[in-house]
């Protein structure tokens, strides 16, 4: 946390010896655009205190004499000179803040210091207080001692006379016992024996069985049995069958069983009685002994009360001393505080303002880029949306010939040529036409007729537009709470907890929401509780068979693979990474936005920074962040990628965890949290190297076979590819996605940008950019066995089906049922629990690194994002990409620390989830054994704010008790 800025001003530092006089010198800023302001943070930045011994007097008034020619020149309009001297200007900038930080950390040791001399105070303080605390406890045990003595006798009486009433009590059992046991003899040689032999006399059957009911209801026989037992004793012998034969014959044992049992109760009671005479034995001694500890009570009070008065002696000689050290530890804070403001001001001031001169760009460049761009963009944009605007038209008027041929098929050959040559014809036309047509209906039609036209042209290019919500399917309950294979759909939430009429209202408007809005093309919906299917639902287009890219979700499943293995011992959890992986590098560097310049790094890169994402990565990508945000080390390491400097592309895990081995971090491990996943990718090498397995076969052995997940992994049978779907983009993401293309597909990158604007022009909420079947990262099909680099942190796919196991076997304490009906343990109790700890602060900024000039601070798109200026994306459009209110990250996954921040109820606290970039969502709740999920296939995973509704809706849902 940033010290608070005393209200004391920093003393003023001399002004320039040699600077250009005001007149001169304001003109000068002025011409270059520059503040006086952040002219004289900087030249107070060479004048600083600090600065003093680091090189000569007159070097420095060189220095102050050339600013406004250097530093407040245009970087884009510098010679070579004024770089030197704006890299002179730096190095002085970043020695006195090396100085201050060292100035800083002197005066924390002196703190520190006069802290540890307290603390010897205060331990001799606290342990005469103790020691006081102990003689009064001492004083007051011996006055009350006598008291106590004395009660001690009636106390003594009072428990013999309990232990003599638990002696009658004990032998009133006994009674009780014995008068049953004779019950139970007599009826059984009565009239038992007389309704089993068939001996009794003519009319008296249901005599002697009224006799016996009572007997059987203290009988423990099973109630099938007792019930058949009237029509078997009522029957003769003779006519008794089977059924009957068995009925009587248990409840003979049954009677036998139960005198047995009153008869041991009888000989234990026998040895309870010794028991409870013993016992008031003890309580005659333990009178004689209260006698004896009066009289010693006595003499200890007088010693105790004399130890009391030399304790309150020393405890005023020790509070004596200690008052005498505040004022010196109060000068030391007070020093350590303003070096420490000192510091924070020159970083907010001058070496701020020195960043913001070191990096600015003429206003006349600045046009000059922005009119070279939006020329460029113009063009490519006009003559893609031409090249795509005649496609399309061809395209419809190609469907149109081929409708008419085939009208006109079953006519004469010589009408059917003639038919076909005029078809052709008009097709030759037909894009001219369409063209002119859709630009003058446009301003003569009503606003009715444009709606109509907006439709129309909507479905010519983008293949499809909005189904009306009267032809949607409804939500189809596949399964529910009831029965598992029956055709019964009914949802029986109750019986889990759960209100049935609640879960209904959040499907129906998750439905209404998203599906009959036309933001999404489908979803698969369950609600897993205990590891039982409370209920399971297709929305849409998609089924529970539907084939859904699960993205990051994927880094759930390389975390758990690598707590398996550290629970086993074959792994450490802070183990170093360079340890583990052979293609590491021990020695680490970090390059940051102060001086771009690589450094070493200081701490050591463990697996257990992989799990929390605390490693120092990158996670600067186009298509989640706006580049605009991106820092410049990332910036320029994206430019390299897309001229294709940084390499080949990888062949497998082993190589892509080479070649991000050769980027430095952004900043130091175990400093900051910033989602990135390099951090899988490490710990999927390290499960590899210490199994001796891929990462894709570890996870079908260790994970999804013992799940039952027989259709999950990186790569599907092509029995599934009927099953896939597209995903889509939200229209606000394909900017990013055009960004981050390279430099040679511009023709590519202007066709995305341009049917991203048609879609916010049309009102589109999707584009389908990535057809059924291709893969997560790489264009190959998902079910081409070729594939060899398995992406741990993002190449997972799965089914619905596949999915809701996998939430049964989460919500069951880590147990999965076979087919036969019995359990196995596939993750231990130890797992779930370290998966769900939370290991780092809350996620939001400083710790989050979302605070500027954070890394990679933005996410899009959101609704909310609608306005062209930068300013407003930043203010209202995006969302902080790291940022999860009063949640914490544990080993893999995020929890809920705090329902209340986080906007959700009190019953989600300790609930652990992910998600996918594609907007696939899940959660887990240890403490409420519930689970649930929100699968669909749309960029990207923050536009709609599912994840809230899933959790929060789900978990409002729940019964009390």
């Amino acid at each position: 946390m940033a010290p608070k800025k005393s209200n004391t001003k920093r003393a003023s530092v001399a002004a320039p010896a040699e600077e250009p006089p005001a007149k001169k010198l304001q003109a000068v800023l002025k011409k270059q655009g520059v503040t006086q302001a952040t002219y004289k943070q900087v030249a107070e930045a060479l004048t600083h205190p600090v600065a003093q011994g680091l090189f000569p007097e007159d070097c420095r008034q060189m220095l102050l004499s050339g600013l406004s020619q250097s530093i407040c020149v245009a970087v884009d309009e510098r010679q070579q000179p004024q770089e030197m001297t704006v890299a002179m200007i730096g190095e002085v900038v970043a020695k006195v803040l090396q100085g201050l930080q060292e100035g800083l950390d002197a005066e924390n040791e002196k703190v520190a210091g006069v802290e540890a001399s307290k603390a010897g105070l205060e331990e001799k303080l606290q342990a005469s207080e103790a020691a006081l605390k102990a003689t009064q406890a001492s004083t007051a045990e011996r006055e009350s001692a006598l008291q106590t003595a004395s009660e001690a006798v009636m106390a003594a009486r009072a428990t013999l006379a309990t232990r003599e009433d638990e002696q009658k009590v004990g032998d009133a059992g006994l009674v009780a016992a014995q008068a049953d046991k004779d019950t139970f003899e007599v009826t059984r040689a009565g009239d038992f024996d007389k309704l089993k032999g068939g001996d009794w006399e003519t009319g008296l059957a249901k005599d002697h069985f009224k006799a016996l009911e009572p007997v059987m209801k203290k009988l423990a026989m099973d109630e099938s049995l007792k019930t058949a037992t009237k029509s078997a004793l009522m029957k003769k012998p003779a006519e008794r069958g089977p059924f009957d034969l068995t009925v009587v014959d248990e409840l003979d044992k049954c009677f036998h069983a139960k005198i047995q049992e009153l008869g041991a109760t009888l000989d234990a009671g026998r040895s309870d009685k010794d028991a409870r005479a013993a016992a008031v034995a003890q309580a005659q001694a333990t009178l004689e002994a209260a006698d004896e500890a009066q009289k010693a009570a006595s003499a200890a009070l007088c010693a105790a009360k004399e130890s009391q008065k030399e304790g309150v002696a020393v405890v005023k000689a020790d509070k004596a001393a200690l008052s005498a050290y505040k004022p010196e530890y109060k000068l030391a804070t007070e020093q350590r505080d303003q070096k420490q403001n000192e510091l924070q001001l020159f970083v907010d001031d001058n070496m701020t303002s020195f960043d913001v001169l070191k990096v600015r760009i003429s206003a006349k460049k600045q046009k000059q880029i922005a009119a070279e761009t939006a020329a460029a963009e113009a063009a490519a944009a006009a003559e893609a949306a031409a090249a795509e605007a005649a496609a399309a038209l061809e395209a419809e008027a190609e469907a149109a010939v081929a409708e008419a041929a085939a009208a006109v098929a079953a006519a004469a050959e010589a009408e059917a040529a003639a038919a076909a040559a005029e078809a052709e014809a008009a097709a030759a036309a037909a894009p001219v036409a369409m063209v002119l047509l859709v630009i003058s209906a446009w301003f003569l039609l009503s606003a009715h007729a444009r709606a109509g036209l907006l439709s129309v042209t909507t479905a010519l290019f983008f293949g499809r537009s909005r189904t009306p919500r009267s032809l949607k399917s409804r939500p189809r309950l596949v399964l529910g709470a009831q029965l598992i294979n029956n055709n019964n759909k009914k949802l029986d939430a109750e019986r889990f907890g759960l209100s049935s009429d609640k879960l209904q209202a959040l499907v129906a408007d998750l439905e209404r929401k998203y599906i009959d809005s036309g933001l999404l093309q489908g979803a698969v919906f369950a609600v897993v509780r205990r590891g039982q299917v409370v209920g399971l639902w297709e929305l849409g287009s998609y089924s529970t068979n539907t084939v859904f890219k699960l993205y990051s979700i994927t880094k759930v499943f390389t975390a758990l693979a690598g707590l398996q293995l550290i629970e086993e011992g074959r792994l450490g959890i802070d183990d170093p990474v360079s340890s583990r992986v052979p293609e590491w590098p021990a020695e680490l560097t970090v390059q940051t936005d102060t001086d771009g310049k690589e450094r070493p790094a200081l701490k050591t890169l463990t697996l257990r920074h992989c799990l929390t994402h605390t490693g120092g990565f990158s996670s600067a990508l186009p298509t989640v962040h706006p580049t605009s945000t991106f820092r410049a080390v990332e910036r320029s390491r994206l430019q390299a990628r897309l001229r294709g400097a940084a390499g080949a592309p990888p062949k497998d895990l082993r190589s892509l965890v080479e070649r991000e081995g050769r980027h430095a971090h952004v900043f130091e491990p175990g400093s900051h949290f910033n989602y990135c996943g390099v951090g899988s990718q490490l710990i999927a090498r390290a499960v590899e190297e210490a199994s001796g397995l891929s990462i894709a076969e570890y996870f079908r052995q260790r994970l999804f076979q013992p799940a039952g997940m027989n259709n999950t992994g990186f790569v599907i049978n092509e029995e599934l590819s009927k099953h896939c779907v597209s995903t889509d983009f939200h229209p606000w993401v394909i900017p990013a996605v055009a960004e981050g293309m390279p430099a040679s597909s511009w023709v590519s990158r202007m066709k995305l940008r341009w049917r991203a604007l048609l879609a916010r022009l049309f009102r589109r909420p999707f584009l389908s950019l990535k057809p059924p079947g291709s893969g997560v990262i790489y264009p190959k099909k998902l079910w081409d066995s070729s594939l060899q680099l398995f992406h741990p942190d993002a190449g997972a796919v799965s089914t619905g089906d596949d999915f809701v196991r996998w939430l049964a076997m989460l919500s069951n304490g880590g147990k999965a049922a076979d087919a036969d009906g019995t359990t196995k343990q596939v993750l231990s109790e130890w797992v779930l629990s370290s998966i769900a700890s939370p290991q780092t602060p809350l996620l939001e900024a400083p710790f989050a690194f979302d605070a500027p000039p954070g890394v990679s601070g933005f996410i899009f798109p959101t609704r909310a994002c609608r306005a062209v200026s930068s300013w407003f994306r930043r203010a209202r459009g995006h969302r902080w990409f790291n940022c999860f209110p009063g949640q914490r990250f544990g080993l893999g996954a995020c929890v809920v620390t705090d329902p209340l921040r986080a906007g959700l109820p009190p019953r989600a606290a300790g609930s652990w989830h992910w998600m996918g970039f594609a907007s696939t969502y899940f959660f887990v709740n240890p403490k409420e054994e519930l689970a649930a999920c929100f699968l669909t296939q749309l960029v990207s995973h923050r536009t709609y704010p599912l994840h809230d509704e899933l959790v929060g809706g789900v978990h409002r849902c729940l019964l009390r008790g």
